[in-house]
């Protein structure tokens, strides 16, 4: 299990989708979420692969 976090605009995003394409080419499961940081408790995304 991974947490990224950090400020935005420093490439979170794209090292998660290139851990996606990786873990994905493995036949490995890939489960993401993006969540606003003042409510945490409700997801903005979710993604299963």
């Amino acid at each position: 299990m991974m947490l990224i976090c950090g400020y935005s605009g420093i490439g979170k995003s794209v090292l998660v989708n290139e851990l996606h394409k990786s873990i994905v080419h493995q036949r490995g499961y890939f489960i993401e979420g993006k969540f606003d940081q003042l409510k945490r408790d409700i997801p903005e995304h979710l993604h299963f692969s």
